[in-house]
């Protein structure tokens, strides 16, 4: 646990390596942020990881349960990767994403269900939410097959990207 920063205020910065906060919290300070595809960005358990500035990733940014990433403006590109586990309903257990600005979504949305979680239908949570306006959707979902006849639906919302488990067709 603990608090850092990562940069200042009138800098640009392009992460190609890994940064990652594990109970503890991470400002990334900077007038532009790159997650390049070498990138790797993890909010553990009870951790938040808050990106100030512009912020685009071509890289991986996974959310753990009870982790949060949040970002001024957030862009993710086609090569880019959101990791979110999900092991329960209560924002303590899945990964979270909030943006205070414009979000743009490409690239792959991987959905980890993990126990103890068990799905019924019915069941509702927003993983990503954003008050502003959303430019895109992400080109690829995974992890919506939930098994024993049961699947997320994921909606694009006015301000949020939220999830319902039902019945699979």
């Amino acid at each position: 646990g603990g608090v850092g920063t990562v940069g200042s205020s009138t800098t640009s910065f392009i992460n190609q390596g890994t940064i990652s906060a594990a109970g503890g919290s991470i400002t990334l300070r900077g007038i532009d942020w790159q997650n390049a595809a070498m990138g790797k960005i993890e909010a553990q358990g009870g951790s938040i990881v808050s990106a100030q500035g512009t912020w685009s990733s071509s890289g991986i940014i996974t959310v753990r349960p009870g982790g949060l990433f949040t970002a001024s403006t957030f862009t993710q590109d086609s090569l880019g990767t959101l990791n979110l586990d999900i092991a329960g309903l209560s924002t303590s257990q899945f990964g979270r994403v909030a943006v205070s600005g414009t979000a743009s979504f490409a690239g792959t949305l991987n959905l980890n269900a993990q126990k103890p979680y068990v799905p019924i239908g019915g069941d509702m949570l927003d993983i990503i939410t954003y008050p502003m306006q959303r430019v895109r959707v992400f080109d690829t979902v995974t992890g919506l097959l939930l098994g024993d006849g049961l699947e997320f639906d994921l909606q694009y919302l006015p301000t949020a990207v939220h999830l319902t488990v039902v019945r699979s067709p």
